[in-house]
């Protein structure tokens, strides 16, 4: 009945194969947004720790180097995006959304680190008003990227019964996700 009723929105049938392929997509996808996640955490109990406390060069140097990783894994997010590859037909949308919010998670992060290492020289934090207007830039393409994900899963008409398997297949590849920047870097 459900795959009638697909059919009858969508205007065409949707394979297992095709389905199959979404959700291998969907689990490397997330694979992806836990790294952000882990990393964005990471980065706010460090704000949280010493973001009041500027006038302490121990607590500044603790920012330019968390906002240093964050710049550093928004690259790593990008890098990783564009090789999740081959992306299946139904699955386009969607990964041209997140590419979207990485994109603006890359200036954002980009904008806080060079904020906060003015701050560290001493000089005028110039890219407070940027850092907004990034952050408001990447929850919008957060959001855009979110309603994609949703139609995605519905035109690769999945079943309620396959959600357990989609939500442990993402849960899975995120414990894949540990990154660490190289020293160097």
């Amino acid at each position: 009945m459900l795959r009638g009723l697909m059919t009858l929105f969508t205007g065409s049938r949707v394979s297992p194969q095709e389905t199959e392929e979404v959700i291998g997509y969907y689990n490397k996808a997330s694979q992806l947004a836990n790294l952000q996640d882990r990393e964005a955490e990471r980065y706010n109990r460090i704000v949280t720790q010493h973001g009041g406390h500027l006038d302490s060069p121990e607590s500044v140097k603790a920012l330019v180097d968390a906002s240093h990783r964050l710049a550093l894994s928004a690259k790593e997010l990008i890098r990783r995006h564009v090789s999740l590859g081959p992306v299946p037909d139904r699955a386009a949308m969607s990964y041209a959304a997140w590419h979207g919010v990485y994109l603006a998670y890359d200036q954002w992060a980009d904008a806080v680190h060079a904020t906060l290492t003015a701050v560290s020289e001493g000089r005028s934090p110039f890219g407070v008003e940027r850092v907004g207007q990034f952050f408001r830039e990447m929850e919008r393409q957060r959001r855009v990227a979110e309603r994609e994900d949703k139609k995605m899963l519905k035109t690769a008409a999945l079943r309620p019964s396959d959600l357990p398997r989609l939500i442990a297949g993402a849960h899975e590849v995120g414990a894949a996700s540990d990154w660490e920047p190289e020293a160097d870097a």
